[in-house]
């Protein structure tokens, strides 16, 4: 490595008063907090980054955008990490990958010299014979090809976590036209969240000249404003059905969500997986330069104008020292003068066009090529040269150079606007305004010109607000100025679309098209497709846009068409004839950036999170927390054995204001659940409860739970936790479909619920209330109305976990009061909170089953020991004719319990009995069933569980093996319940 010897001061990304050092190759690499890892490296002299994927040709850093496959690296073992855009750290392990021995020296470059046997396709007809060859070759490509290595005994340190988002407006995008739309909708009133991908607002402008006061002005009306939430450093990889946003953010503290342009980076400790449900998306994503075809135009050292920009303003790295300029517009010589600015030496500026349409300004104190182009680079390992052609005065000459700048017009980074199912028009690039709640402005709009992206910001801004309510007195006025500016913005419009179709001369193209000379001018840097290679796909009739990808692999490699997409659709229309219109866009699918998978896996914050009304008691008194469906609930209090025996000997209390709470109401609601449940529930008198079980329509359990009649015409059912909301969508499907009269309401989260279990429940409750809790006045499995400690309950006789018990429920607005108040009264009596290990033990004590762990996809009640309320004599219920086959074929297994003889495992060991669950129940060697629950029973001292086994072996005493940990345990059948098989106690 040489290190460039005037580096340039700090970039606007860094902080030289922070440096650090990381390894590349085993070699110390100095660099500063937030410069990117490639920064630092071409700072050090590093020119080569990759090896392509196909012919192993060296590749440099081309976009500095993270946008090109050009910069993957290997980085502390994760591999295909984008090093432009990868903050360099304390102690980072840098390697190349995809070249062997290394980057510099790569033999695989054989393969370079063997295009003329690897043409397009190959893959579907070379090596297929002798039919020997293929697995041989197969073996070869798999091994040379490729990028990363994974190492499957590394694991990443790497933390990963999912956030909900909710916001009425999601602005994409920080830079100008983004800035003031977002700015505009929240001084209207609009709750808007603000995502830039970069450390810092300001997009283009950060590089590419500067923040104006008015750009600032809107940064600092966003800071700390009530109504808008920003962060940087954040990429938005999908737009999915509902306006949901897919995001990759790195996790920061609430203090530091509001990025400014004083904030420095920070070292990522958490990327978080953000799901954002906004009711407006504007994309404000701005353009991207697009790559020209000549030969080796993939030399190190070619690099898109904005790389150079971005390498030098943001990194303070110089990309070289001698730089030729290909621009097809004015904006070419604009970014000359700023290249010069950096300290580099311009020898030329190359220009498509006539020079009576280059724009007049002061002396140019470089050589200005009109009407020229570059037709070639060379060098050895890096850019040496360039070939230029110009064809008004028919010379070519070769310029010595070691920096080649492409200048071409913006296209618009339009991947979420046609995630979103909005339509382009060739050239113009407008979103289709049919879309409903999406929109677009600035660059990724097609809108050029500063002042014209700003003013289109503010449009769309007060455009949203409007739609959401908002009185928005700036709108008429953004309407009149961008009337005013409309006829300005057409012509420019019109001069951009003449600008994109002018890319490759297209005698030129056509020249290099039909030559047949091995010159590689490629089209897509991803998968080393060649124009040569586009050209000969549509002789073979591959020339429809997404047949044309599919066979070449053009645009389906790591940029995903960012930088290749647009250069398939040029080479296509030229070597077909067609319009652009014709040919069209290949389609735009998620994610638009790549996502680790341990971000997408995230194992924390799956969901959104709810809480019961007593959940900060829980968690002030020492609770252990399990995550059920949404819910956090409490596991246990530190000692879940000691709870079990609290219940059994005096009371215990549990949070159970998870279930499902619904309610049904109208003259056909005893119909309706009737039709749904197996069993029946007509004749359920008022003021009595029943436990009851839905099936699918083919007979697989759905869910059970308690239901109890509050008058004639008035139900009220509980359902499990994680099934809550399907069973209430379910009824209201089927209340819908049959046309019934009655209405479904899901009462979930309008009510605590609480059930106080054990021998001294009904002196702990008749503490708190004037009900009658006799078991003659309050039999089991009954319910009454009353007040509770003062507040108005329902209170139901059930026996979940084998002891007398009440399951209260309140509005939820009372729940940590009534919870305190049971706790307080039932102090002196042994009282105490239980959580869901023990009530999981005390229920497998009773051989009571859970639906969704001890049933799964095909568990029939028959099977599951349900069968005796399976009413068959009802003429319509789900699952009935299903259940009808199954009863006349038999049950091929049944759910059963066991218990584990003494000494076959440790005693008292939950742990050891947690491993069991998900074993699999053996018979010489074959699986038979599983088991599905088990636990060490401190009631019984034993460990008791229930397994589904065949019929056949299902018979009370018999015996079978359990493979845990490659050993067989032995278990003997036992009837059910194991505790209080008659229910006294349940009943007392």
């Amino acid at each position: 490595m040489t290190a460039d010897a005037t580096p340039l001061p700090a970039g606007r990304l860094t902080d030289p008063a922070r440096p650090l050092t990381f390894t590349f190759e085993g070699r110390a690499v100095p660099a500063l907090e937030g410069q990117s890892i490639a920064a630092a490296l071409y700072a050090a002299g590093v020119r080569i980054f990759s090896r392509s994927f196909k012919y192993h040709r060296p590749r440099g850093l081309f976009c500095v955008s993270g946008d090109c496959p050009n910069c993957l690296m290997q980085v502390d073992g994760r591999p295909n990490v984008r090093t432009c855009t990868e903050p360099a750290r304390q102690g980072q392990i840098v390697r190349g990958q995809n070249a062997w021995p290394g980057l510099q020296f790569d033999l695989l470059r054989v393969f370079d010299k063997l295009d003329a046997f690897l043409p397009v396709g190959f893959y579907y007809k070379r090596f297929h014979k002798p039919r020997w060859l293929w697995p041989v070759f197969e073996r070869v490509v798999r091994h040379v090809a490729g990028l990363g290595r994974i190492d499957v005994h590394d694991v990443p340190d790497l933390e990963t976590e999912v956030e909900h988002l909710h916001t009425e407006v999601c602005v994409v995008g920080g830079g100008p036209a983004g800035l003031a739309a977002a700015a505009e909708a929240a001084s209207a009133g609009a709750d808007v969240l603000l995502l830039d991908r970069q450390p810092r607002l300001g997009g283009h402008l950060l590089y590419d000249g500067s923040l104006s006061p008015e750009v600032e002005g809107f940064i600092s009306a966003l800071q700390g404003h009530p109504r808008a939430r920003v962060l940087c450093d954040t990429s938005v990889f999908g737009l999915y059905e509902g306006n949901m946003l897919g995001c990759v953010t790195q996790a920061r503290s609430a203090s530091e969500e509001i990025m400014t342009p004083s904030l420095a980076l920070r070292a990522c400790v958490t990327q978080r997986f953000l799901k954002v449900r906004a009711k407006h998306v504007i994309v404000c994503t701005g353009g991207r330069q697009q790559p020209l075809m000549f030969n080796n135009n993939d030399l190190p050292g070619i690099f898109l104008a904005r790389g150079v920009q971005r390498l030098g303003r943001l990194h303070g790295v110089r990309a070289g020292h001698r730089a030729v300029v290909l621009t097809l517009n004015d904006d070419g010589h604009r970014i000359a003068a700023q290249i010069a600015g950096l300290g580099m030496e311009i020898a030329a500026v190359v220009d498509t066009r006539p020079a009576a349409s280059i724009a007049a300004g002061p002396g140019k104190p470089w050589p200005v090529w009109d009407v020229g182009f570059v037709s070639g680079a060379y060098g050895r390992g890096c850019l040496q040269g360039v070939n230029v052609r110009q064809l008004s005065q028919n010379r070519e000459e070769v310029i010595d150079c070691d920096l080649l700048c492409i200048a071409s017009p913006l296209v618009p980074a339009n991947e979420l606007l046609r995630q979103g199912g909005a339509s382009f028009r060739q050239g113009c690039w407008q979103p289709n305004p049919a879309v409903s709640d999406l929109s677009a402005a600035g660059a990724a709009a097609g809108t050029p010109g500063l002042t014209e992206q700003i003013l289109e910001g503010h449009l769309r801004g007060a455009e949203v607000a409007a739609a959401l309510g908002y009185s928005s007195p700036g709108l008429d006025t953004w309407r009149s100025l961008w009337m005013t500016y409309s006829h300005r913005r057409d012509a420019r419009l019109a001069e951009c679309a003449a600008e994109v179709e002018s890319w490759d001369h297209p005698e030129w193209l056509r020249k290099r098209v039909a030559d047949n000379r091995p010159r590689k001018s490629f089209v897509c840097l991803c998968e080393d497709v060649t124009e040569k290679d586009v050209a000969g796909a549509v002789a073979e009739g591959f020339d429809h846009i997404e047949t044309l990808k599919r066979y070449s692999t053009a645009t389906m490699g790591p940029c995903q068409g960012k930088t290749c997409g647009h250069a398939l659709t040029m080479t296509c229309m030229l070597v077909t004839g067609r319009s652009p219109e014709t040919i069209g866009t290949t389609t735009a699918r998620p994610p638009a950036v790549p996502v680790e998978m341990a971000v997408l896996a995230a194992e924390r914050r799956h969901h959104p999170v709810r809480r019961t009304p007593m959940h900060h008691w829980h968690q002030t008194h020492g609770a252990r927390w399990i995550d059920a469906g949404q819910w956090k609930r409490p596991e246990s209090y530190g000692d879940p054995a000691a709870e079990v025996r609290t219940v059994r000997t005096a009371a215990g209390l549990i949070d159970v204001s998870t279930l499902g709470k619904i309610e049904v109401v109208g003259p056909d609601a005893a119909e309706l659940l009737e039709r749904v449940y197996i069993n029946e529930w007509a004749d359920l008198r008022a003021g009595r409860a029943r436990y009851g079980v839905m099936c699918t329509e083919e007979g697989i359990v759905f869910d059970d739970g308690v239901g109890a009649r509050l008058a004639a015409e008035h139900f009220y059912l509980t359902a499990t936790t994680g099934n809550a909301e399907a069973v209430f969508q379910w009824l209201e499907l089927w209340r819908t479909t049959w046309r019934l009269n009655a209405v479904v309401l899901n009462r979930t989260s309008a009510f605590a619920a609480m059930n106080l279990a054990g021998p001294r429940a009904r002196e702990v409750l008749a503490r708190l209330t004037a009900l009658d809790l006799s078991a003659a006045a309050f039999p089991y499995l009954a319910l009454r109305e009353g007040d509770v400690a003062g507040v108005a309950c329902r209170l139901l006789r059930i026996g979940f976990v084998g002891e007398l018990g009440y399951e209260i429920h309140c509005p939820s607005a009372h729940g940590q009061h009534l919870w305190e108040a049971i706790l307080a009264a039932g102090a002196e009596l042994g009282l105490k909170p239980f959580g869901v290990e023990a009530q999981r033990i005390l229920r497998l004590e009773k051989g009571h089953l859970i639906v969704g762990q001890d049933t799964d996809a095909l568990s029939s009640p028959l099977g599951a020991g349900l069968g005796r309320m399976v009413k068959f004599g009802k003429p319509l219920f789900h699952g009935r004719e299903a259940l009808l086959r199954l009863q006349e074929m038999g049950s091929r297994t049944r759910l059963v319990g066991f218990h584990v003889p003494d000494g076959a495992a440790p005693r008292g060991d939950n742990n050891w009995a947690r491993q069991l669950e998900g074993c699999q129940v053996v018979e010489q060697g074959r699986s038979l069933g599983r088991v599905t629950s088990a636990r060490w029973s401190p009631t019984l001292e034993r460990f008791l569980g229930l397994a589904w086994v065949p019929e056949h072996g299902a018979a009370v005493g018999g015996q079978f093996l359990i493979r845990c940990a490659g050993a067989d345990l032995p278990a003997a059948l036992a009837p059910v319940p194991f505790y209080d098989p008659e229910g006294e106690r349940l009943r007392s």
